[in-house]
């Protein structure tokens, strides 16, 4: 037996997305606007640009519909009431926004109930974050249009400024699995805007946003030491796509513990990193070949 689907509307988005033609549930899992920008096992992510919406900003819409992405059974072995993912990821959003945290605004979400054990779809809709991009796109694209300075300089402050991020979520409790590059977004450069700043000030001018928290956790006490090095295994995997160096990465492991240097974290990251390689040699061949093709510094011999 099923109930009724459930639609929830942000007041400050309902007429636009009444004009866009979003008026009934269906709408939302097969909208009548915009395009595919991914399809990742579970899920489908629709982008709605600002030219099609007609504002300063667009939306995007992701949809939980195939099979496994809403797993009633599984909630319930675990002793959880079931639930699907775009309300466990709307959920996440304003725990994020309560606490002052960058991060999408949820402009709609809506769910198929359903009893028993049968699967349930559910979509989530966010309002665009204006002039903010991907951290592994803002890294490709600016190692080759700005100069090698301005290049060192504001990537050094952004991953600082990730760094931070990413200890105080763990410190307050919340855990994101997979805190890939293209998870974090960051302002779109402004040379004139950041040139007289210090490195420093640079860091704290720069406001970073979190997103794809659906299968994010959230714990009164802070994460664990376990679930840490885990994160911070699957980031180390990440950014072998993108133009960073080893002292970027080390840097980034000693800002994330507060400007020390923790070696046995960085051991414990790199550790959890080679376990995962051996266990999927197929799926991460790329990262083996991108590991074997760094140049690593001759150990001094005597």
């Amino acid at each position: 037996m099923s109930s009724d689907p459930v639609v929830h509307l942000s007041p400050d988005h309902s007429e636009t997305l009444a004009r866009l033609g979003f008026r009934s549930y269906g709408d939302f899992l097969s909208p009548p606007v915009g395009e595919v920008i991914s399809e990742v096992r579970d899920r489908l992510v629709y982008r709605l640009s600002s030219r099609v919406v007609g504002s300063s900003f667009g939306y995007y819409l992701k949809v939980f519909r195939n099979r496994g992405a809403n797993r009633p059974l599984a909630q319930m072995l675990s002793g959880e009431w079931p639930h699907t993912c775009a309300e466990i990821e709307r959920r996440r959003l304003d725990w994020l926004a309560d606490r002052g945290f960058a991060a999408p605004r949820v402009a709609a979400w809506g769910a198929r109930m359903s009893m028993g054990f049968a699967e349930k779809d559910s979509f989530l809709m966010t309002q665009e974050l204006e002039n903010l991009q991907a951290m592994d796109e803002w890294l490709q694209s600016a190692s080759g249009s700005l100069t090698g300075t301005d290049f060192l300089r504001e990537k050094k402050a952004l991953l600082k400024t990730i760094a931070h991020l990413l200890s105080q979520l763990h410190a307050e409790g919340f855990h994101h699995p997979y805190p890939y590059l293209r998870h974090f977004f960051v302002p779109v450069f402004q040379s004139e805007e950041t040139e007289d700043l210090s490195e420093e000030d640079l860091s704290r001018n720069r406001t970073v946003a979190i997103l794809d928290v659906h299968s994010a956790a959230i714990s009164n006490r802070p994460v664990s030491r376990r679930r840490r090095v885990r994160g911070l295994a699957e980031l180390f995997l990440s950014s072998l796509k993108s133009p960073l160096s080893h002292s970027d990465r080390l840097r980034f492991l000693q800002d994330y513990a507060g400007g020390r240097v923790d070696r046995k974290l960085a051991a414990s990251v790199l550790a959890r990193f080679s376990q995962k390689l051996k266990r999927h040699p197929n799926r991460y061949r790329w990262a083996m070949e991108a590991v074997e093709a760094m140049r690593f510094p001759e150990r001094e011999r005597g």
